[in-house]
């Protein structure tokens, strides 16, 4: 299922995805109490916010993991203790294979906080659990979902503007008088200066690594001495005064993403 969701604000009251598609989430919980509590207080949230959703409950995390073959989740409320593999273990596997699924991880106890983060959590669930407690997770989840799904209008022509989805833009350099911006198997240049649309695609995940180009964290595979290797082959260059701090506000945002090569 492919994961797009309609252009909305955060101020949207529901959450559709493109083509009518419900929102998909898991819950992957061995104690079945906490996951009839769990499934029954996610549903009552959809039914009391309007969403559409459709939700898949798992009792350990092999069972998750085979569906996760099939399945796209969009988001997965898991249990740290599982019997057998834990539920990092899981979200390892997991990560490997769809890098971009919010993770909230259920636990006693929030000490597990250094590996969520590697594993790029959204957020944690502490036992027991409560109306609020899953109403708040929701409510992140919406959030972070449409701020995935959102795209920017770009002047394009004299009386135009292009929309770009912003979570494909892979980096904009400067060409001639025109900001170009490359996304997957395409080039579009528009009639703006970078430091407009540095503004526009407002902060991270977008990062100004020199004074002709924005890079997309998210789309960095490699760092060199002197450049980023991007995913899709092609070299940005990283500015000579500052490189330094560049290097370690990437570098920190690839380790946060959990598995990324970074190299020095």
């Amino acid at each position: 299922m492919t994961r797009q969701l309609l252009y909305a604000t955060m101020l949207d009251v529901s959450l559709c995805l493109q083509g009518g598609e419900d929102l998909r989430i898991a819950i992957c919980e061995d104690r079945a109490d906490d996951l009839a509590l769990l499934r029954g207080n996610i549903e009552d949230h959809f039914a009391r916010m309007g969403y559409a959703g459709e939700i898949s409950s798992f009792e350990t995390g092999e069972a998750l993991l085979s569906a996760s073959k099939t399945e796209a989740f969009d988001a997965i409320f898991m249990d740290i203790i599982l019997p057998g593999s834990s539920g990092f273990d899981v979200a390892r596997k997991i990560r490997e294979s769809d890098p971009d699924c919010l993770l909230f991880f259920i636990t006693i106890t929030a000490n597990h906080a250094l590996e969520s983060y590697a594993l790029r959590a959204t957020s944690y669930i502490i036992k027991p659990i409560t109306t609020d407690s899953i109403d708040n997770a929701l409510y992140v989840c919406r959030d972070e979902l449409a701020r995935k799904g959102r795209v920017v209008d770009i002047p394009f022509g004299r009386d135009g503007s292009l929309s770009l989805p912003v979570a494909n833009i892979q980096y904009v350099e400067v060409y001639n008088n025109y900001s170009r911006f490359h996304l997957h198997g395409k080039v579009h240049d528009a009639r703006i200066a970078l430091d407009d649309v540095e503004q526009l695609l407002g902060g991270i995940p977008f990062l100004r690594c020199h004074r002709s180009y924005l890079v997309n964290m998210n789309h960095v595979g490699k760092i060199n001495n002197k450049d980023f290797l991007m995913k899709n082959g092609d070299t940005v260059p990283i500015r000579t005064n500052g490189r330094n701090e560049v290097k370690s506000a990437i570098a920190g945002f690839l380790v946060g993403r959990g598995a990324q090569e970074v190299r020095s």
